[in-house]
């Protein structure tokens, strides 16, 4: 009796199977790689899954189908003709509108098996949107039996929220690699607190933020435009993405209504306010970017050395305790006139001011949009102390490049 006679086509099987390099694996990976190169040469928002059987499960179910069949299997070549989702790819595409675009390049990539030609086949779609496509590389058919791949295409219904942060993260990665942009992602946790804000927290959204050509390379794209506005301080497209939202209609009603109820409230509390919106505002600024890198010369931009020197000194009296402890206590004390003026001054350079990362921290703070951590006096006080020694460092470097 040969080996194979002993153990059987279905344990022969499932030796090959459990190997990473069994035929079905390599399938897989094919038929996603060159589904993946064409969605994204059609900038189609997708992410791509492959999947193989488990090794028990298949191996159940395979004596199962010998047992009802009453025969053996004679082959491991009919196994895989028989068990379609043996190779499987999930393909979800985000935009219900893509679908048919989907549908096109699937046929024109592969070549597309009509159900009736594969023993066991149904062709279904349920209420997720789910298609079903069995599907073999181009000039595969000329062998027989022709190695079969289960493709799932799953879209959307155009409605679905984010339910998570996190979700919006990876969406954000998945439409930034369409893009040739993995390397712009930047920090989702402003961007989720902003779409939250305006209830827009939808995949459909951000699609029609990221509307053809606006955050492309191409040097008049909008990102592009925003990017050379940001310099020297790096722009992500979460970055790009939230101050879309702020520059938006629902975004500038947002900011506008909060400084309407700020303007309506009593002076005490409006000073405390204003207070906390510029704090906010430095510390977003630190955060976001380094004060070495650039940071300064945004934020004083267009301020001669004289001016410079009095804001930091209002910068100085925000970080000091006896100004944070009128903050925190919430009495109807109103600051000194002195006080009152630097807080003026510190309020318009940052609502006056003429640079965009100016303008975006200034809204981000008016928005009480926090980040990870919700800014603190704490963290004014670390902001303040590098800010003060990139202001030193940059008077030293001047001085050497006039000494030279």
């Amino acid at each position: 009796m040969s080996t194979n006679d002993e153990i059987g086509f279905v344990n022969e099987f499932i030796l090959s199977y459990r190997s990473r390099e069994h035929p079905s694996r390599n399938r897989c990976l094919e038929v996603a790689a060159t589904c993946g190169n064409a969605l994204k040469k059609a900038q189609i928002l997708h992410k791509i899954n492959c999947f193989n059987i488990p090794t028990t499960k298949l191996e159940g179910q395979l004596k199962v189908r010998e047992m009802v069949r009453g025969i053996r299997y004679e082959q491991t070549g009919g196994i895989e003709a028989e068990v379609l989702d043996l190779a499987s790819v999930s393909v979800h595409v985000h935009r219900p509108q893509d679908r048919k675009r989907v549908h096109g390049i699937i046929q024109e990539e592969f070549t597309v098996w009509p159900v009736e030609y594969i023993e066991g086949g149904v062709e279904t779609e349920d209420d997720k949107c789910t298609e079903f496509y069995w599907i073999s590389q181009k000039g595969d058919e000329r062998f027989w039996p022709c190695k079969i791949v289960e493709l799932q295409i799953v879209t959307d219904t155009g409605n679905r929220k984010f339910s998570t942060q996190h979700e919006l993260g990876m969406f954000l990665c998945e439409w930034a690699a369409v893009l040739d942009r993995e390397e712009d992602c930047g920090e989702v946790k402003p961007l989720w607190e902003a779409l939250t804000l305006i209830d827009r927290c939808k995949p459909s959204f951000l699609h029609d933020t990221f509307q053809s050509g606006s955050i492309s390379r191409m040097g008049d794209s909008d990102f592009s435009q925003q990017a050379r506005a940001f310099w020297p301080l790096e722009l992500s497209l979460a970055m790009y993405v939230t101050n879309s939202i702020i520059r938006s209609r629902r975004g500038k009603e947002a900011i506008r209504q909060t400084i309407d109820s700020m303007e309506r409230d009593s002076e005490p509390r409006r000073q405390r306010r204003k207070m906390e919106i510029v704090r906010d505002s430095i510390i977003w600024m630190a955060y976001l970017h380094s004060w070495g890198e650039g940071a300064v010369d945004v934020l004083y931009h267009g301020l001669n050395p004289v001016r410079q020197s009095h804001y930091q000194q209002r910068i100085a009296w925000l970080n000091e305790r006896r100004t944070q402890r009128f903050h925190v206590l919430e009495t109807d004390t109103l600051l000194p006139e002195p006080e009152a003026e630097s807080l003026k001054r510190l309020w318009l350079l940052f609502e006056q001011h003429s640079q965009l990362p100016v303008q975006y921290v200034f809204s981000l703070a008016i928005l009480g949009i926090k980040g990870h951590t919700k800014p603190s006096w704490t963290h004014l006080n670390s902001a303040v102390t590098e800010l003060v020694k990139a202001r030193v460092d940059r008077g030293r470097r001047w001085e050497g490049e006039g000494a030279v």
